[in-house]
């Protein structure tokens, strides 16, 4: 997939902005519908999140209006709370969640502001990572906090 996506971005001759759209949509719709995608491994997910943040980023002019709603949907579901979490914490992770609402914010604005309660949700999300235990936190104190952070982020 991301040797596809470097054809594709890096390589596409002029007047196949159309081909490459198309492409980039079916990617977010194959990446949001399917559980085993944005539910499966960290390392797909860094895959997947890097392809859409070095789209957003290099070439903004291909990121239509309906594949917003596909980018939001994703990050909303990678930022949910879990109690199931990696042993490490993913700062990729965190840098392409950055990335993507910043490259959206800064280069297609025209197009963000139509959906500022999805870009607020995705802004919100990552501020709660900041939240950490106390030094001795008891049970009931642990599970609440873990609770809320990101699965790719290791709660100790």
């Amino acid at each position: 997939m991301q040797k596809l996506d470097t054809l594709l971005d890096d390589l596409a001759p002029q007047g196949t902005l159309e081909v490459v759209q198309a492409f980039v949509t079916r990617c977010l719709d194959a990446f949001t519908d399917r559980l085993h995608l944005y539910g499966g491994s960290s390392e797909l997910k860094e895959h997947y999140l890097e392809l859409i943040a070095k789209h957003c980023s290099d070439r903004p002019a291909a990121v239509r209006s309906v594949d917003l709603g596909s980018i939001w949907s994703l990050l909303c579901k990678i930022l949910s709370g879990t109690t199931d979490h990696d042993n490490a914490s993913s700062f990729a992770m965190f840098h392409c969640i950055v990335s993507i609402a910043g490259s959206l914010v800064r280069l297609r604005r025209d197009i963000v502001i139509h959906t500022l309660p999805h870009l607020a949700f995705v802004l919100h999300r990552p501020l709660l990572i900041t939240r950490r235990m106390r030094s001795q936190p008891g049970a009931e104190q642990s599970k609440l906090v873990a609770g809320s952070l990101r699965y790719w982020i290791s709660p100790s």
